[in-house]
């Protein structure tokens, strides 16, 4: 059981090596997610539930009053904010002299990680847009409930793999908005005149309180909101310096760069929302509420120009691969175009080929369209082999994943596949282990194989070594000659690499 000397040291060890396979209270620690100055957060599973959640440490040497008051009102608040893109929150307590947070597990990407990724190319103004919209309800929710974030940025923001769902995370600088009557001692939690947020992604007031801009409130997210959709949309913030000094000047007197000064191909509308947000008088920034239609109206259009755009250019693919045919079977291969010739004509109706047996594609998709999870499987299948469909690789992965969402172990397996070998899409490891685990959780015997490899090998985060070994002892125990030996190999690979593991 780990204490909480021991895990404050590890907070000024950069090279400590964690605490995978220890456990804190009723919490067992699989991998270490973040950590930061004064605390950490884990990767965890309840040892009798077998949940896996975010669990949060306070791990100061002796926090103030205003650091314990502040990290409690996270776990206050939270619990009151129930919304679907909001992380949420199960337990709030002390273990061994260190206070905790119990949170919903995420397994997806934080924002900056998306656009700073190796090699990556900006996520498109569709695909931002319809994620910003839902970090737009999330902050509406939390003003209509009298809470501010004060900390709105990319790293706070991640989507969730798989669904898509965009959550907003972190409320350690929460504050109860004064202009909506917070007097339960919320706003006592900052010391007054403290600079308190990110500085690349601060609005003028955070960096000047009792300033000419107006008070922290509610519109001081939508600086942050407007902050977070700038650096989407051009791959950094605002304002940059690595001097904070240099920062507030910038922030608090320079005018803000359009995002199309920096990447011409941004649309006009999204330019003038950024600068809505972005204004230095808080007064003059829309609410979030008021930002909402405007989000989902502009999400709408370019999503029909997207649409129309995938339309024209099929059109042209078809166009082009007919001409590529009439040309091989009307100049380079006569022979065959006789023959493709009699096959479409066929040989009459005495010698007509009987219809295949059982549902064809569109009964499946009929099916599938009224939520069937095993037409959504089938039809994935079908696609995946090209037997009784168009082999469509994109199209196969995609109905695997929506049968997975219905609960079908099967389509779990076959969508972790796919994401695990790059099959109608890009390699996701991530998504791979989530399916994995989804399947096997199921009782699905090769995901429990599968799920063994990737907690062995860190194929999707932190390696966990003893979760590792629980799944290849369930698959040895369930699964098929082959598959017992293959298990039993890796326990063994597993065991040498691991002595502590024991038999």
């Amino acid at each position: 059981m780990l204490d909480g000397g021991e895990l404050k040291k590890s907070l000024a060890d950069p090279k400590h090596g964690g605490f995978a396979g220890q456990e804190f209270g009723k919490y067992e620690i699989l991998a270490t997610i973040s950590k930061g100055g004064v605390g950490a957060v884990f990767r965890a599973r309840h040892k009798e539930l077998g949940q896996l959640v975010a669990l949060k440490l306070l791990l100061r040497e002796d926090p103030s009053p205003e650091a314990l008051g502040r990290f409690r009102r996270e776990g206050q608040v939270l619990a009151r904010i129930r919304h679907d893109n909001v992380v949420g929150i199960s337990d709030l307590g002390e273990e061994n002299g260190v206070p905790y947070l119990v949170m919903e597990l995420i397994d997806g990407r934080d924002l900056h990680k998306t656009v700073r990724a190796p090699g990556g190319d900006l996520p498109d103004f569709e695909w931002t847009v319809g994620v910003m919209t839902c970090v737009a309800r999330a902050l509406a929710h939390c003003h209509e409930q009298g809470v501010i974030h004060r900390d709105v940025k990319p790293h706070n923001i991640i989507v969730e793999h798989g669904s898509g769902r965009a959550v907003l995370t972190d409320f350690g600088l929460v504050k109860r908005d004064p202009a909506l009557g917070g007097a339960d001692g919320a706003s006592q939690l900052s010391v007054a005149g403290a600079v308190m947020g990110t500085p690349s992604f601060m609005a003028p007031e955070q960096f000047e309180p009792d300033g000419p801009f107006g008070a922290v409130g509610a519109r001081t997210d939508v600086w942050g909101f407007g902050a977070t959709l700038f650096f989407l949309l051009t791959g950094r913030p605002p304002f940059t310096s690595t001097n904070v000094v240099d920062l507030y000047h910038q922030v608090t007197t320079l005018p803000v760069p359009s995002p199309g000064s920096i990447r011409p191909s941004v649309p006009v509308v999204l330019d003038d929302l950024v600068a809505a947000c972005l204004k230095k008088n808080v007064a003059e920034r829309p609410t979030m509420a008021e930002l909402i239609p405007r989000l989902e109206a502009l999400h709408g259009r370019l999503c029909r120009v997207s649409s129309r755009r995938g339309l024209r250019h099929a059109l042209l693919i078809v166009l082009l691969l007919s001409g590529l045919l009439a040309l091989d079977v009307l100049w380079l291969h006569p022979q065959r175009g006789r023959r493709l010739a009699r096959l479409m004509i066929g040989p009459g109706p005495a010698a007509a080929a009987p219809a295949p047996a059982g549902e064809g594609a569109s009964d499946l998709e009929a099916r599938a369209a009224a939520g069937d999870a095993d037409a959504m499987l089938r039809l994935g299948l079908m696609h995946k082999d090209g037997k009784g469909a168009a082999r469509d690789l994109a199209a196969a992965r995609g109905w695997f994943r929506r049968a997975a969402e219905k609960g079908e172990a099967s389509a779990a397996f076959w969508a972790a596949v796919c994401a695990d070998r790059g099959v109608g899409g890009p390699a996701d490891p991530a998504e791979a282990a989530r399916w994995f685990e989804v399947a096997a959780r199921q009782g699905h015997v090769k995901a429990m194989f599968w799920l063994g490899t990737y907690l062995a090998d860190g194929r999707a985060g932190a390696a966990d070594p003893a979760g590792a070994r629980d799944w290849f002892v369930k698959a040895r125990g369930a699964g098929d000659d082959e598959l017992k030996a293959r298990a039993q190999d890796e326990l063994n690979r597993l065991r040498r690499a691991h002595p502590e593991l024991g038999e």
